[in-house]
């Protein structure tokens, strides 16, 4: 039942306008590994209409993959016999047109939707299944005949989708009629995730948990009522029978076909978390020129692993990339070639090299929420710009620059409690505002904006705005 699914407003009523058109709709639906794609389409649709499901499994052969093809057809629509077809995949869409134009003729106002999930592991290596989709679509689905049939096409590896599907120029060039980049949850939605699963922590822990697990449903799941953070962190991550405990290896070579070279870019960038750019990452022998860098470090972008950060003004160097999985930075940050004792993880939640990793995480973290921080600073109808900025005499973590004439320098700060001492604080903002403005020339007016965890202990009047932890939970 749609009631099952927490959030994904935006997404759910792009599939209330697919379901209740009266035209066929083609919908390309992407995101990263265990980000929930194959669940919302499922939960969404199974029970408003006829709903066939084809899924592709990785390393399966095409007979075996069209065996499960005809199996779905005959559960779903009856007397689909695996004699019934030529072992390829015209045959087999064939088939599948005319159990649909059965359906159609006992019923004319029946939806039907035709799920085809994990499509990179259908088309694989001379299958021929994506050209065979492209030519039934063309053929016959488009068609007003077919105005009740909804087809919905779903891949985990996006720069696949987006270079096959989405940017076709083949023969589902601008059929596509919507797209749906499916993202990790926004902390608010995390919080209803967990109410849902009758998990009560409070905001800070839930923080604390996002900075480990991201928004990835799949690995928030996993987690159990009754159980402390620190004892998720050892059962899940830390237990070799935990279910995260082998997932960096399987999620990277999941989605890209050379995931050595990606995964050489995800333990670089961990080593630097102001980030690196892409010449740095050339020079430090994880990429090669040319082509190939450009390809690699979109790949990881496209599926949210990392992000690039434009650098305010200066255009030579163009943009720092940061790794912005939360679980990825973990794993390598605390469990990678490293051998922590399963009891460890609340003692170590006490070090120093704890907080200056949260630290970080709480950058990314208001990074992936931006929204939020422009609402609560009541500009979200203002065109705006992200960056950061440093030089030899300050660094700032975000600048958020508006179309009238003015730029927020945020100071990002992740503390246990409230700020005891807004002097310094206020200093440090002061320090860096000069900076900026000695380097950048910039007459914009500079709004000095601290993003923190709970605040400052009292006011100071040399710090404009303040954005709190609660403020990242706005929808």
């Amino acid at each position: 039942m749609e009631k099952h699914i927490i959030g994904r407003d935006q997404e759910k009523k792009i599939l209330s306008q697919m379901l209740a058109s009266h035209s066929p709709e083609l919908l390309a639906i992407y995101g990263r590994r265990r980000v929930g794609k194959s669940f919302l389409v499922t939960e969404f649709f199974e029970e408003k209409a006829v709903f066939f499901e084809a899924i592709g499994a990785k390393y399966e052969s095409k007979k075996a993959q069209l065996r499960r093809f005809l199996r779905e057809i005959d559960q779903v629509f009856g007397g689909a016999g695996e004699d019934s077809i030529d072992n390829d995949w015209d045959g087999a869409f064939d088939l599948l047109v005319s159990k649909v134009n059965q359906t159609i003729e006992k019923n004319p106002d029946r939806k039907i939707v035709l799920f085809f999930d994990e499509i990179p592991w259908l088309d694989s290596k001379r299958s021929k299944f994506l050209s065979a989709l492209e030519y039934v679509w063309n053929k016959n689905f488009c068609k007003q005949r077919y105005q009740n049939v909804k087809i919905v096409i779903c891949g985990s590896s996006a720069s696949w989708m987006i270079k096959k599907v989405i940017t076709n120029k083949a023969g589902l060039h601008n059929r596509l009629t919507a797209i749906i980049r499916l993202q990790p949850f926004s902390l608010q939605e995390v919080e209803l995730f967990l109410q849902a699963k009758e998990i009560y922590f409070d905001r800070k822990q839930i923080v604390d948990l996002y900075m480990i697990f991201g928004g990835i449903p799949k690995y928030l799941d996993q987690i159990k009522r009754g159980q402390s953070i620190g004892e998720i962190v050892e059962h899940l991550l830390l237990n070799k029978d935990g279910y995260l405990y082998n997932e960096f290896d399987e999620l990277y070579s999941s989605l890209f076909d050379d995931y050595k070279f990606h995964m050489d870019v995800i333990r670089e960038l961990s080593q630097k978390m102001i980030g690196l750019s892409q010449s740095e990452l050339i020079n430090a022998g994880q990429l090669s020129g040319g082509g190939h860098a450009v390809s690699i470090l979109r790949e990881l972008e496209e599926s949210g692993f990392i992000m690039s950060i434009p650098l305010h003004g200066n255009k030579k160097k163009g943009k720092l990339y940061r790794l912005v999985d939360e679980y990825s930075l973990f794993y390598l940050k605390w469990i990678a070639d490293k051998k922590i004792p399963k009891s460890s993880w609340a003692h170590r939640m006490n070090s120093q090299a704890y907080h200056i990793w949260s630290g970080y995480q709480y950058e990314n973290l208001c990074f992936k929420h931006l929204y939020q921080i422009k609402s609560k600073l009541g500009i979200q109808g203002v065109f705006t710009e992200f960056s950061c900025w440093y030089d030899h005499t300050a660094q700032i973590d975000l600048l958020i620059e508006r179309a009238d004439k003015a730029i927020h320098l945020c100071e990002i700060k992740y503390y246990e409690d409230k700020i005891a001492d807004p002097k310094s604080i206020a200093e440090s903002f002061i320090k860096k505002a000069r900076s900026f403005k000695a380097a950048t020339q910039t007459k914009s007016l500079l709004i000095k904006t601290l993003i923190s965890t709970y605040g400052l202990v009292t006011n100071s009047d040399k710090i404009d705005k303040n954005i709190v932890l609660d403020d990242l939970f706005i929808t």
